[in-house]
Formats: C-alpha cells, sequence, structure tokens
C-alpha cells in the first residue's frame, strides 16, 4: 500500500496531480493509499491520518512550544499506521511535516521518495535539504534544481 504525505494548499494539490498521473500512465483504477496531511485527498483514500507542521510559520516563540507535542502526535500516527497497514512505499511533496513520518518509514525499510516543490528555482527548501539526504529517491520538478541538490532526479513538472 502507499502512504502519501503532503501538507496544504500548493502540496495538496501536487500530490493530487502526482496520483492523478500514475492512474492514467498505468490505465488503472485509482490506487488504494493511506493519507496524511491537514485534510483527505479526494481519491480512494483507505485511511487518513491528520496531522499539522511541526512550526508555526509566522511565530518562533510558538514554533518552539509546538515542536515537542507536534513531534510525539506524528511519531504516535506514524506508529499506528505501520501497524494497521502494509505500507510497501512512501510518496510526499513536503512540506516539513513529511520529516519525522519519513524517517520513521525509512527506519522500518520502507522505500521513501520525495518530490521537491515546483516553486524552488534558486534556492533550497529545509525541507529539501533534509530529504535529499533521508529519501531513497529524491525528485525535482526544475532542471536548475538539479545544481541545488547533487543526486537528485529530474521528473519534470507534476
Amino acid at each position: 500500500m502507499l502512504l502519501a504525505i503532503y501538507g496544504g494548499g500548493g502540496h495538496r494539490t501536487e500530490m493530487r496531480l502526482l496520483l492523478d498521473y500514475f492512474v492514467k500512465a498505468n490505465q488503472m483504477t485509482a490506487m488504494p493509499l493511506i493519507s496524511i496531511g491537514p485534510s483527505p485527498l479526494d481519491c480512494s483514500v483507505v485511511a487518513h491520518y491528520q496531522i499539522t507542521d511541526v512550526r508555526d510559520k509566522h511565530s518562533r516563540f510558538k514554533s518552539l512550544l509546538l515542536v515537542l507535542p507536534s513531534v510525539l502526535k506524528q511519531l504516535g500516527t506514524t506508529l499506528k499506521i505501520l501497524r494497521a497497514h502494509k505500507v510497501c512505499a512512501v510518496l510526499s511533496t513536503g512540506p516539513g511535516l513529511c520529516i519525522i513520518p519519513m524517517i520513521v518509514m525509512r527506519l522500518f525499510g520502507v522505500k521513501t521518495v520525495f518530490v521537491e516543490t515546483y516553486c524552488r528555482f534558486n534556492s533550497r527548501s529545509f525541507t529539501g535539504r533534509v530529504m535529499c539526504k533521508l529519501a531513497h529517491r529524491f525528485l525535482v520538478q526544475n532542471k536548475q534544481q538539479l545544481a541545488l541538490y547533487p543526486g537528485a532526479e529530474y521528473c519534470g513538472r507534476v
């Protein structure tokens, strides 16, 4: 079973487009998957687990207060998924909320794939910096990103 991890807004849209592409490319019905994110995807999700980012984008003080409870919740949710489902691969379009689940899945031998966001051209995201070292496959959507991430694979725009 595939585990899809995504954030809100553009990350969710990128995941939706990517999953639609897989279905069309394989000429199959919607694939069963488990999702982790702020809201469920509109596709054949077997189970959805809601988690939020480990930080507050607008306040460093709030971020410090949120880190420990958020990390513990993400660890618990990820272990719950591993107990309840046979996850064979993880696909993430970011943002930072994917780091903890991807670390846990990698430790349990699950293949991990990360797709860096399309909006980055000349700089690396925090999540990208971590995931390029952690993910089994690290994909970029802009050719300019290949210079920023040695070992990345160009996949084209999602």
